[in-house]
């Protein structure tokens, strides 16, 4: 071996050195990265998830409570509605069985919901009479 191939063989095992010291040095700036952000960041992002996800959940519910979505389909066995979850995203909820909710719901409330019918009546009872006395009795 000259002395060119030797400078090379040195050469290339000096290089070949540096890069598994490297690697290794790389593998332990990595390993505590990942547990870094696995025990001091996910959990933040896991609950910062579920607070979203609950957010949105509960936006879309009271959505549909207020009456605020859209009709996409339904035939006759199920509906399939899009509600916002007041975010800024739609989402598409497909309702199978909704009397069951509607019963669960009049039950609970009965009393407040019968109170605001009678209500509702009375205030047309009082408008239609109004308009009739307002003829002066002609129809």
């Amino acid at each position: 071996m000259d002395m060119t191939q030797e400078r090379e063989h040195y050469i290339e095992r000096k290089l070949m050195e540096t890069l598994n010291s490297f690697k290794e040095s790389m593998k332990k700036v990595v390993e505590d990265a990942v547990s870094e952000v696995y025990g001091d960041v996910l959990p933040y992002v896991v609950s910062d998830a579920e607070f979203n996800i609950a957010n949105r959940v509960e936006g879309c519910v009271k959505n549909l409570i207020a009456g605020d979505f859209e009709n996409v389909s339904a035939d006759g066995l199920s509906i399939n509605l899009q509600v916002s979850d007041s975010y800024g995203m739609k989402h598409r909820i497909h309702i199978s069985n909704y009397t069951k909710m509607f019963d669960k719901i009049y039950e609970m409330y009965k009393d407040e919901l019968q109170n605001e019918k009678i209500k509702a009546l009375e205030s047309e009872v009082n408008i239609l009479r109004d308009a009739v006395s307002s003829r002066n009795g002609y129809y």
